[in-house]
């Protein structure tokens, strides 16, 4: 599960974050209103989300695991 979340993370600060800057940032900011840029941003904000429900779950796993907290 941890290298799931490794490989997402590489891939999402290696790939999409940079081609996100480069190519859709002027675009959005000259037309805001296209229909391909709202949904490109639905898309990174959910793949954004899905990230940090993985990182969330780790970290829930592996506290688990450790017992570091209790249900008392």
């Amino acid at each position: 599960m941890l290298a799931a979340i490794a490989i997402h993370l590489t891939i999402i600060l290696a790939i999409i974050v940079p081609s996100f800057i480069i190519d859709l940032v002027p675009k959005i900011l000259s037309d805001p209103a296209s229909m391909i840029r709202v949904l490109c941003l639905v898309q990174a904000t959910s793949g954004a989300f899905a990230a940090g429900l993985g990182i969330w779950m780790i970290g829930a796993w592996q506290l688990r695991k450790l017992k570091v907290y209790s249900h008392s």
